[in-house]
């Protein structure tokens, strides 16, 4: 009975589980299921199981893999915005000759 449990619900757990789920996410899960969902502690696996959630698998597995891949991109986002605020700072200190002198010497580095 574990094993018709990992192989039908384990896909399901760990697709509606996934930390990087945003609020979009759970909207398009809701129009996938055709209720609303949203991650809370009031709804269990036996609940999904009972409203058949488990036959949309394959697509809220595909869900949560996009949310993980936008997750990724908005965290690599975040660190160039990081390794750039230095370079914009120091190209607002001084007008647009200091700016453009900035900008050239980081290119000729």
């Amino acid at each position: 009975q574990v094993g018709l449990m990992q192989d039908s619900h384990l896909g399901l757990v760990y697709a509606l589980c996934n930390k990087s789920l945003q609020p979009r996410h759970w909207e398009q899960i809701s129009s996938i299921v055709g209720f609303a969902m949203e991650p809370d502690t009031a709804f269990t696996l036996s609940k999904a199981v009972e409203l058949e959630v488990g036959k949309h698998t394959a697509q809220l597995q595909e869900l949560s893999e996009a949310a993980t891949k936008e997750h990724a991109i908005e965290m690599g986002l975040d660190a160039m915005e990081s390794e750039w605020k230095p370079i914009q700072r120091s190209c607002s200190h001084g007008g647009k000759r200091a700016a453009s002198s900035s900008l050239a010497a980081a290119w000729t580095r």
